[in-house]
């Protein structure tokens, strides 16, 4: 049976496929038409990717502009507030001393200004009270060794990133000296049978660190955080007073151990020199040393 809608179909199909190329060819061109109308209206950026012609189109980034360099600068710690607390608690540490060694603490000071340490009584009161002998031992430590590291690191000691470790340096240094002085007069004391000497000998140079202890507290804080010029100033006379005091030292020294031990004043500066003195510039030298490669 004859079927002309079967006909009519296979014709359309054959049409369709002959003008199928034209018509999708002309939707290229079309749609290339386009694109180039649409690139047409960015920024012509030879080798910039379609996000740069975007950033470059905006009115709110300056993208043309010529680039700015911004320097940071280093950033200086400042250690003043910590040592605010660190003398606080010093400061804080002196006041219980002297509240529970009050009694000490006074006859300390009489004792030094005393001129003859033979005729005085308190001498003996002040050697029979270990713990607050102890006790401000320490603290003269832990005072000079801070006044130290003011005082030779000035005025570059603001610019350590880390002053923790240089003043305890200090402090475990003197502790070690002293110790070892202590040491080594006690042994000396016993084998030449002058226990009785070296003790009084021990007596004042310990009575003379308590001074200073307490003394070089006051400067350490003026040279933290007073003005340079009144830091320098002040750095100065705390070291004449260390002098004074170590000159005193060893006057009063001599005076109660010439009778004794019938000592000869060149021996005796000779002692002063050479087990004193020499020891001292020796670990300072040092100590500069490490301290200007380390710091």
């Amino acid at each position: 049976m004859y079927r002309p809608w079967l006909s009519y179909l296979l014709l359309f199909l054959i049409s369709f496929s002959i003008y199928s190329p034209v018509f999708c060819q002309q939707a290229d061109t079309v749609k290339e038409a386009a694109v180039q109308t649409d690139t047409s209206s960015f920024l012509q950026l030879p080798g910039v990717g379609a996000w740069e012609r975007v950033i470059a189109k905006s009115t709110n980034l300056n993208y043309k502009g010529k680039p700015a360099a911004l320097y940071a600068r280093s950033h200086k710690t400042d250690h003043t507030y910590l040592f605010f607390y660190l003398f606080a608690g010093i400061f804080l540490l002196l006041g219980i001393l002297k509240s529970v060694f009050s009694k000490y603490f006074d006859t300390l000071f009489r004792v030094f200004f005393n001129t003859s340490l033979r005729q005085s009584q308190l001498t003996d009161q002040l050697v029979q009270n270990k713990l607050a002998s102890l006790l401000f031992n320490l603290f003269f430590v832990i005072s000079a060794g801070i006044y130290l590291y003011l005082i030779i690191l000035y005025p570059h000691w603001q610019e350590s990133e880390n002053p923790w470790y240089p003043i305890l340096l200090f402090i475990l240094l003197l502790a070690f000296i002293y110790l070892v002085k202590f040491l080594a007069l006690k042994f000396i004391g016993w084998a030449t049978h002058t226990s009785a000497e070296t003790n009084i000998y021990i007596f004042v140079v310990f009575l003379i660190n308590k001074i200073a202890g307490v003394s070089l507290l006051a400067f350490s804080v003026i040279i933290c955080f007073a003005d340079t010029e009144i830091a320098q100033v002040t750095g100065i006379v705390s070291l004449i007073l260390v002098g004074l005091l170590f000159l005193v030292r060893y006057v009063r020294a001599y005076s109660l151990l010439k009778q004794r031990l019938h000592l000869n004043l060149l021996h005796f500066l000779a002692y002063v020199l050479s087990l004193e003195l020499l020891p001292v510039l020796l670990v300072y030298k040092t100590i500069v040393y490490y301290l200007s490669i380390n710091l």
